[in-house]
């Protein structure tokens, strides 16, 4: 693996995935609407439906004419499996959508850590123009400390490791964004920002306008 172009990358795999949605619009509606809607129950055919269903949810939640799907999967879902799955088509639907949603989310589960560690994962890894603005606010809400290792992982090493157009910017804005960050954390918890560094170090592997940045 070397020479990555992670932009290049990034924006083929946007272009593919928009055309797919499109061309398959009808065919993967009918999927969706096939899968047997009852009531949750934990069997092998019932979590491979699961899973299929927020697949073509995902494709679905890339064409505004089927926003309304994943709300209404978000507000009717009776498991977590389907919450997160529509939480997840969200981040390719409207910044209004996404952020009710996760309003929604917040307010009714903010009692639950491990739970709340996926809504902080969530925000961090959305592509938008302000995800630096969020991430902050995300480092300044009431339930995040940096001395806690999985809410640092959940906002930093999430943002680090999953939001590749975001973090591997051409502008280097991604790479100094953590950096900075992982210097004040490297006196709080040198164990967890050792881990999170890991993705700088492997710039041998990207392509040179990467590398200058990375370095």
């Amino acid at each position: 693996r070397s020479n990555i172009n992670v932009s290049a990358l990034s924006k083929a795999r946007k272009a593919f995935c928009d055309q797919f949605a499109r061309a398959l619009e009808k065919e993967l509606k009918q999927v969706f609407e096939n899968i047997e809607k009852s009531a949750y129950c934990y069997t092998q055919e019932a979590v491979n439906q699961r899973r299929c269903k927020n697949v073509v949810l995902a494709h679905l939640a890339r064409l505004p004419q089927h926003e309304h799907i994943v709300v209404s999967q978000f507000e009717t879902a009776d498991n977590m499996t389907d919450t997160l799955g529509a939480l997840r088509s969200a981040q390719h639907c409207s910044a209004t959508t996404f952020d009710s949603l996760m309003a929604q989310f917040e307010e009714s589960w903010n009692h639950d850590p491990l739970v709340l560690d996926k809504w902080f994962a969530l925000h961090a890894t959305q592509n938008r123009d302000d995800i630096f603005a969020t991430i902050t606010m995300l480092c300044e809400h009431p339930q995040f400390a940096m001395s806690n290792p999985n809410r640092v992982r959940s906002v930093i090493g999430s943002f680090a490791f999953y939001n590749s157009e975001r973090f591997h910017a051409l502008d280097g804005s991604g790479y100094k964004f953590v950096t900075d960050y992982l210097l004040k954390l490297d006196a709080v918890n040198p164990q967890v920002a050792a881990r999170i560094v890991t993705p700088l170090t492997q710039w041998q592997g990207f392509a040179s306008e990467h590398q200058v940045h990375m370095k």
